[in-house]
Order: C-alpha cells, then sequence, then structure tokens
C-alpha cells in the first residue's frame, strides 16, 4: 500500500533540503570580513599597518603593510564617495610575497570621509611559477576616516 499525503512528501524533500543546508554553511564560512579600527591595529601591529601623511599637493597619502609568513594573493579595493556617491573606485589584484607587502594610495581631503579601504587576502598553494589560489579569503576592511587624526584634516597652512 502506497501512502500519500503531506508526510511522504516531506521524506522525499529531506535528503535535497540536508545538501542545501551543507553547501550553505560552507558557502557562509568561506570569507570573513574584518573591520579595521586602531584598536584593531595596536592589536596586531607586527603583522598589519597604516600610516596617513599628508603630501606637499595637500592629498592624504595612505601606506597599509600587511607583513606576512607566507605568500597570499592580494585584491586591494578603493572606493571614493562622497554626498552618498560612488566617485572612483579601483580593484588591484597581486600576488604577494612573504613578508611585508605594502599598498600605496593617495585621497583628497575632502572625500576621505566616506571612502573605503578594503584588503582582500587569500591562501596560495602550489609553486610559485603555478600558483593556486585556495577557497575562501579574509577581507580587512578600513574606513579612512577612523585613522586619520585630526590634524591632517584641517587645511594647510601657506608658509
Amino acid at each position: 500500500m502506497r501512502r500519500s499525503g503531506p508526510l511522504r512528501h516531506s521524506v522525499r524533500l529531506l535528503p535535497g533540503l540536508a545538501l542545501l543546508l551543507s553547501f550553505a554553511g560552507a558557502a557562509s564560512a568561506l570569507t570573513v570580513d574584518v573591520p579595521v579600527t586602531p584598536a584593531y591595529l595596536r592589536e596586531h601591529a607586527a603583522t598589519l599597518s597604516l600610516k596617513v601623511a599628508r603630501r606637499p599637493d595637500g592629498l592624504l597619502a595612505f601606506t597599509i603593510a600587511r607583513k606576512l609568513p607566507e605568500r597570499r594573493y592580494f585584491v586591494a579595493r578603493l572606493r571614493i564617495r562622497r554626498e552618498g556617491k560612488t566617485l572612483a573606485e579601483t580593484s588591484i589584484p597581486s600576488y604577494g610575497r612573504k613578508d611585508t607587502n605594502s599598498f600605496f594610495f593617495a585621497v583628497a581631503p575632502e572625500s576621505f570621509a566616506q571612502a573605503e579601504f578594503e584588503l582582500s587576502e587569500s591562501t596560495l598553494s602550489g609553486s610559485a611559477e603555478d600558483p593556486v589560489l585556495l577557497p575562501g579569503s579574509i577581507n580587512y576592511q578600513f574606513r579612512l576616516r577612523d585613522h586619520v587624526s585630526e590634524d591632517l584634516t584641517r587645511p594647510a597652512t601657506a608658509k
């Protein structure tokens, strides 16, 4: 005797639901977003740093350095916004090396308050000649205004 009804249909859907949930759990664990605050930088000073200075042309020059025990794959993203609109956006991939990897960019003082920088880092395997990118990444997210001192935001005085 065949049974029909809600219970039979529920039992049929169970394997598919279990498979879907297992993929959803794995996929959500592949990327980790890390908000980088001044406190985070102090806690991780041996591996991550940010420096900012005013250039002679008035732009704010940023240097972000990431020190690694092994080579990694990076994607550096910079988004400049003003009044909620994206003015410029760039994304630059690169193969990092063991030790220090530095990223440089400059932002106009009137635009840095809404500017964001993200450094996405992924693990590599294989040889240097034939690297293989492994799944997953860590996204270090910098809100630039959190890292600029008040004296750098004042207009430059003429000398």
